[in-house]
Formats: structure tokens, C-alpha cells, sequence
């Protein structure tokens, strides 16, 4: 391993980057301003042809990585000070979307869950 690159898997904050509010606007953001819909036709086909929602459908890749990526800066930054609940946000993360098939309902509907979960969490600490 180089050491001039620092390896942000170990990394420990000694202050967290963003804090609860952030956290709660953002997770707001993404389950109420995106789609449920799952529509019949691949999302980056939409995308390529302009249609105007191409860029809020939950089913897609990009949205997907996000919330990951959201959840995973939230546990880094100690935003979950309860050790059962941070258990049910690391069992989300590891499950394995597959990414070369279209996203499933139950899928849209976990995704839902979690999001349900974490802004209950949230606006009730």
C-alpha cells in the first residue's frame, strides 16, 4: 500500500462532517423528491431521450450508490448513537443490488423502509 495515499476505509473523523440536520434534509430529499415508479423501459433510455423524471426514479443505479453512500457517511460520522439501529442500517448496505437487471419493487419498497427508518430515527433523537 502507497503511503501517500490514505486509505479512507480505516479512517477515523475526530469531529463529524455533517450533522443531524443534514442528515434528515438529506434523507427527506431522497425518499420524497424521487419516484417509486418502476417504468417498463431502461431509466438511461429515458435519460438519452430527455424525458423529464429521467433523473428522479429510485430505481436507478446512481440514486441506489447514493443512498449507500448517505448511509455509510452517516455511520461514519456517528449520526446512529444506537447499536441495534446502526445493525439495521449495515444489514441494508450489505445487501447486493444487481445492477444489470432492472430494480424490483420489493427492492423500491426496502429502499423505502430504510428511508422510513433512518428520518424516524432522525426527528425523533
Amino acid at each position: 500500500m502507497n503511503p501517500d495515499i490514505p486509505n479512507f476505509n480505516k479512517r477515523e473523523r475526530k469531529e463529524p462532517l455533517f450533522g443531524k440536520e443534514y442528515f434528515l434534509k438529506r434523507f427527506h430529499w431522497l425518499k420524497d423528491d424521487h419516484s417509486d415508479e418502476l417504468p417498463d423501459q431502461d431509466v438511461r433510455e429515458l435519460y438519452a431521450h430527455g424525458h423529464p423524471k429521467c433523473d428522479t426514479f429510485k430505481c436507478q443505479g446512481n440514486y441506489i450508490a447514493g443512498l449507500k453512500h448517505d448511509l455509510e457517511g452517516a455511520l461514519i460520522d456517528k449520526t446512529f448513537d444506537n447499536p441495534e439501529f446502526e445493525k439495521k442500517v449495515k444489514e441494508f448496505l450489505t445487501y447486493k443490488f444487481n445492477f444489470n437487471r432492472f430494480t424490483t419493487r420489493e427492492e423500491i419498497d426496502m429502499i423505502n423502509k430504510i428511508l422510513d427508518e433512518v428520518i424516524n430515527y432522525l426527528e425523533n433523537k
